[in-house]
């Protein structure tokens, strides 16, 4: 027994020293793209099957300069394409004093062992991955990136634009060209033409009217949303989203999922990509902010006081909207 148990150790060594002596680490994968599937604060919580990342992959900046790397997860990206993953990294023990750590992602390609990187996010000191949707937002058949990452009371929206041509790294293989660092925005298609709109509160008064003083939550109805109501929210929703409902947030509770996506307290805007950027377009949509103006006035006998003031902005902000002849770029 005790001549098995000294194989069994040795041949776990050996298998390590091969392992590592080939240039491989090991990463987590799966298909999962939200954070309560796969990701706790960066790390692991589930076993996914394994996958083989070659360190070459690392030989980039801003990666070259650190000894030591830690992948938390790989996604392979099937809709990008059958060979691109994602993986989430950690750098630390920098090899001068120019750098400290920093967590990222890194966008890369595989084939016959063949290790390409992409595109790495921008590094950060802490990178909390909850979602990463695949959609094409400026309608040139190339899937771009939404990114949510957040972590407690913290969350950002982050839109990648794709620019590759060929296999090869480039800082330039994405663009940024939309940044919400409180907020996670929703994914829509209210014109119902297979390209995606935003719909984001305006950063006007959100906060400061919903949270107030001392008061942390204030209620804004008396009780819960009349379900009378709460039928016309999900109707609307169901129209406006359409195939996009699937890449949108839903905060971890599905069952009220159609109320964060509509928003519909807040002041919204509706943004669509043109010409390189993300512009406030809303007073486009008149039926859809006509919808919401009548929804809010139904809610108005249901509510608290507070929240009839919060529900008369709403509808006051909505009414200039459709006033103005043309939206403005963001």
């Amino acid at each position: 027994m005790k001549n098995v148990k000294k194989y069994f150790i040795y041949g776990f060594y050996s298998f390590l020293i091969v392992l590592f002596g080939t240039g491989y680490i090991y990463a987590n994968g799966d298909q999962g793209l939200y954070e309560d599937e796969f990701i706790d604060n960066g790390y692991t919580v589930e076993n996914y099957n394994d996958i083989l990342v070659s360190k070459s992959l690392f030989d980039i900046e801003p990666f070259r300069n650190f000894m030591d790397f830690a992948i938390f997860h790989t996604i392979k990206l099937e809709d990008f394409g059958q060979d691109y993953y994602i993986s989430i990294v950690e750098c630390d023990e920098p090899i001068d004093d120019n750098n400290d750590r920093f967590e990222s992602a890194l966008i890369w390609h595989e084939k016959n062992n063949i290790y390409t990187p992409i595109w790495s996010f921008p590094k950060k000191e802490w990178f909390y991955l909850e979602g990463l949707q695949l959609i094409d937002f400026n309608n040139d058949n190339k899937l771009d990136i939404l990114l949510y990452e957040g972590h407690e009371d913290v969350s950002s929206t982050y839109i990648y634009i794709n620019h590759i041509s060929d296999i090869k790294y480039s800082d330039t293989n994405f663009t940024e060209v939309y940044v919400r660092s409180d907020d996670y925005v929703n994914i829509t298609d209210i014109d119902a033409n297979n390209i995606p709109e935003i719909l984001e509160n305006s950063k006007e008064t959100h906060i400061a009217e919903i949270y107030t003083g001392e008061i942390e939550v204030v209620e804004i109805l008396e009780s819960d949303m009349p379900e009378s109501i709460m039928n016309k929210i999900r109707e609307e929703c169901k129209k406006i989203y359409g195939l996009y409902e699937k890449y949108n947030f839903d905060y971890n509770m599905p069952e009220l999922k159609y109320y964060f996506f509509m928003r519909i307290f807040e002041k919204v805007r509706i943004l669509e990509y043109k010409d390189g950027k993300f512009r406030d377009m809303t007073s486009k949509y008149h039926s859809h902010i006509k919808w919401r103006i009548a929804i809010l006035k139904e809610l108005i006998p249901f509510s608290t006081t507070i929240g009839e003031n919060i529900i008369n902005g709403a509808i006051r902000y909505l009414d200039n909207t459709i006033n103005q002849e043309k939206g403005g770029a963001r």
